[in-house]
């Protein structure tokens, strides 16, 4: 048998019919695979256009909730509702975002917009938003670590105008099946919701995780030492009643003996405790008064705050106001331990200069029956108790909270709580982000 390799030996011109056969497969093979080159390149720049585009669209949200947060010059408002921002670009795309107030629901709604070479990436989300210190103000009922127990024959309700009222629980929500329950907020629980929820316009979330901000109230306590470096002065001189004048530190407890009258004209610092007696008077004039001991206001005492500014009354340890003891003003109350305001008390605080406050800062509030209350009660670290025919107008706040039988809150915040910005910890601004939906669109 003849071999190849003879039958081409000393023949010219075959390395050429080789390489033509090899070209001709070349030619063949390559254009598709220069196709699927390219389709790969172009649909990898797709891919990487569209990842840039979603991650741009993306930022534009992050960017309207650190507007929101942070208060930022230009947010639309109940005048101007909708605002459009063109922002820097990024990886090339021209990034617009609309931002769109609902002051109903108090919504944010973002629509988010990267756009490149004809194609667009569009995030749309729904915020709930809490600014500044009304992330703690914002809701008829706040219990920051337990239940809140609303009991039959009460009322919680909004104030003319006021919008929202939430009622919020870290623990479980239970409500008497006779309450009357008429707020245009939602109740939140990070337990359950059972009960007569009554109409509540935004519904009901239970089994939510609850975050809160707190108010840091060793700040009102430097603030009302103010008078600790005044005058130093014997306590028991006074208990006869007199006038004192100037900043004064008294020395010893101040008990105001009956039919006796103490007028004070600045700001007062009591190293001891203070009693006032039936039918004692007390005229305060300054802006700080501080107690070191136990502040007790007794029945049928006169004490009257005259500062048109306002004044605030720290005491260490815990307060007591008796029986027909009536407060008006811009006034706010801080104890250390208990408060407790006894029957027929009125604390009608509604506030000029200072914010109008009921705090306890470690123990519990007791309120007992027929007292009514304009104003905020706060007790982050105890439990709140309204006996009955009590009415709040504003807003509690507190570990845990009952309402006895006849007891109403109606939800009042439209003071200037701005005040209390500086005395806000953790989170002054609570904001939910209800949804958030990416969608590309072709042709821009």
């Amino acid at each position: 048998m003849i071999s190849m390799k003879k039958l081409i030996k000393g023949e010219k011109g075959a390395s050429l019919a080789i390489a033509l056969i090899f070209l001709a497969i070349g030619a063949i093979m390559l254009p598709p695979l220069l196709m699927l080159i390219g389709s790969g390149l172009q649909q990898g720049t797709a891919i990487e256009e569209r990842t840039a585009g979603i991650y741009d669209s993306d930022a534009g949200v992050e960017w309207a909730i650190n507007l929101i947060k942070t208060g930022g010059v230009g947010l639309p408002n109940e005048q101007d509702s909708s605002r459009t921002y063109i922002l820097s670009a990024l990886n090339g795309d021209t990034l617009k975002v609309t931002l769109t107030y609902d002051n109903e629901g108090s919504y944010y709604n973002v629509i988010s917009t990267a756009s490149l070479n004809g194609k667009s990436i569009t995030t749309r989300a729904t915020l709930k938003y809490q600014l500044g210190g009304s992330g703690l103000f914002d809701n008829a009922i706040t219990s920051l670590d337990g239940d809140v127990i609303i009991k039959n024959n009460t009322t919680v309700s909004s104030f003319p105008n006021m919008d929202n009222g939430n009622i919020i629980a870290n623990g479980d929500i239970i409500v008497g099946s006779s309450a009357n329950i008429d707020i245009e907020g939602s109740a939140t629980a990070s337990g359950t919701i059972t009960g007569g929820v009554g109409n509540i316009e935004q519904g009901y979330f239970p089994n939510t995780a609850i975050n809160t901000s707190t108010l840091d109230t060793s700040l009102f306590m430097l603030e009302a030492m103010s008078a600790a470096d005044g005058t130093i002065k014997i306590a028991s001189a006074y208990n006869s009643g007199g006038t004192i004048n100037g900043d004064t530190h008294l020395i010893g407890n101040l008990s105001i003996s009956s039919n006796k009258t103490l007028t004070v004209n600045e700001n007062l610092y009591i190293e001891g405790s203070f009693t006032t007696t039936s039918n004692s008077t007390f005229n305060f004039g300054g802006t700080a008064l501080y107690v070191s001991g136990n502040l007790d206001f007794k029945s049928n005492s006169h004490i009257n705050f005259t500062n048109p500014a306002g004044c605030l009354v720290y005491v260490a340890g815990s307060m007591t106001v008796s029986s027909n003891n009536t407060f008006n003003g811009p006034l706010t109350f801080i104890a250390n331990g208990n408060l407790t305001l006894k029957s027929n008390t009125d604390c009608l605080l509604t506030p000029n200069q200072r914010p109008p406050l009921i705090i306890s800062e470690t123990g519990t509030v007791i309120i007992d029956s027929n007292v009514d209350i304009i104003g905020i009660v706060y007790a982050p670290n105890g439990h709140l108790e309204l006996s009955a025919n009590t009415d709040i107008t504003g807003c509690v706040i507190a570990q845990s909270i009952t309402m006895n039988s006849n007891s109403s809150i109606t939800f009042r915040t439209d003071w200037n709580l701005s005040a209390l910005d500086p005395y806000l910890n953790g989170n002054s601004v609570e904001l939910k982000i209800l949804t958030w939906d990416t969608q590309t669109v072709l042709g821009g």
